[in-house]
């Protein structure tokens, strides 16, 4: 597989902004379990806010930059103890692990019962993607390294399956056979993989949106709002009721509720990415302009998406060479 620079960067550059709408758009709706219904013209927020299924995908290409391949999550770890302060839910449970000298895997399954499934991991996959153009099987590698830090099966499943939709979406812009491709990252018999193939398959038997929620709810329900077990699931109705039509699906995954912001901004960004920054229409493009809107300490010489995704492309090449992947 080969693709032109130019079109990788576009790519790289679509699926940021994407994920930063999504994230902007969802994030004062999170944690609302109702079917929420807005108008487009309401969708965005006045101020755009900082996003942590972003700001921990920034630290990561630091790593990646400092370390290549030879990353590993205790590297992963430390510069998350440097960079982020975040103490919410799973995030907490890690850094208290760590404190306790327990590292990854453990540190994601040690007294994190009630967080181990929850969204902070897939949420983080699209940077795994994005160096590993082409190489589904490597994203999901790294993308473990990750997951692990904070989460156990469900969660990391999710985050390996999205990371390869991301690694093979710059060539495959179909998101049903990018999920056929993929599905196996998901733990078999689990919630999860039970949910996310019953969401497909009450899309295919012409269920509407709002049948296909309650399916999934009655099938699985889950109390907590940002748990993946429901939410990933969510992010797939969103893109298959909305097809490829970026606004269309960021109001679908949201007319689901629970975790917005995450599964607006995943579904976002992986459209995005299909379509590139350049097919992005303007009107949303516009209100998160290009800056990097970040709520952690950590900040890049240029606080920009086009940087941003300047640098995400620097890596892939570099990390496609070393690799001999032949997708640059």
């Amino acid at each position: 597989m080969n693709i032109s620079y130019d079109r990788y960067l576009d790519q790289i550059l679509g699926g940021w902004i994407g994920k930063s709408i999504g994230g902007a758009i969802g994030a004062r709706f999170e944690g609302n379990k109702g079917w929420i219904e807005i108008a487009p013209e309401e969708m965005f927020p006045k101020e755009i806010p900082p996003n942590d299924d972003l700001d921990l995908q920034v630290l990561w290409l630091k790593v990646l930059e400092e370390k290549g391949l030879a990353l590993t999550s205790d590297e992963l770890a430390a510069a998350w103890l440097e960079g982020c302060w975040y103490p919410f839910n799973e995030y907490g449970i890690f850094r208290r692990n760590w404190r306790l000298g327990i590292h990854p895997p453990m540190s994601g399954r040690f007294t994190n019962q009630f967080w181990e499934s929850g969204m902070g991991c897939p949420i983080r996959s699209e940077i795994w993607g994005y160096v590993f153009p082409g190489a589904p099987d490597l994203a999901a590698h790294y993308a473990t390294f990750d997951g692990t830090l904070d989460h156990t099966e469900q969660s990391v499943g999710a985050e390996r399956m999205l990371a390869a939709m991301a690694s093979l979406a710059f060539f495959i812009p179909d998101v049903r056979r990018l999920v056929e491709l993929t599905i196996h990252y998901l733990p078999q018999g689990t919630p999860i993989e039970r949910l996310t193939r019953a969401a497909f398959a009450a899309y295919d038997e012409g269920l509407s949106l709002r049948d296909a929620r309650d399916r999934l709810m009655a099938l699985a329900g889950h109390p907590e709002a940002c748990d993946s077990q429901i939410n990933v699931p969510f992010t797939f109705l969103g893109l298959l009721y909305g097809g490829n039509d970026l606004q269309e699906t960021m109001l679908a995954a949201l007319r689901c509720g629970y975790d917005t912001d995450c599964t607006l901004a995943t579904a976002a960004a992986l459209v995005g990415q299909i379509l590139g920054a350049s097919r992005i229409p303007d009107a949303l493009k516009g209100p998160v302009g290009d800056e990097l809107v970040m709520g952690i300490a950590y900040r890049r010489p240029e606080m920009t998406l086009s940087a941003l995704a300047r640098d995400t492309a620097r890596m892939g090449v570099l990390l496609a060479a070393e690799c001999r992947t032949g997708t640059q």
